[in-house]
Formats: structure tokens, sequence, C-alpha cells
């Protein structure tokens, strides 16, 4: 009986896990968008500064 409770705890811990991981790698993926977007927007300062020179 104490086994099986142990064993359903944890697949109920590995089903929360994976759940928070799937909103973690969305909010990343968001993250990660707004990064890239900061990187274009540097490269396109200095294309500019460069241009200018």
């Amino acid at each position: 009986m104490n086994k099986k409770k142990q064993k359903m705890k944890r697949l109920k811990n590995i089903l929360i896990m994976k759940k928070t991981m799937k909103k973690m790698k969305k909010m990343m993926k968001k993250k990660t968008k707004k990064i890239t977007i900061m990187k274009q927007m540097k490269k396109m300062k200095i294309m500019m500064k460069m241009k200018k020179k």
C-alpha cells in the first residue's frame, strides 16, 4: 500500500513537472523572441553607426 502511494505521488510529481516545464518553455520562447528582437535592433544601430563613418 505504502509503495503504491509513493508511486502515485511520484507520477503526480512528474506530471506537475512536465506541465511546469511546458509553461517555462513557452515563457522562454516569448522571452527569447524579445531578446532576439533586441539583438537585431542593436545590430541595426551598429550598422547605422558604421555607415555614418
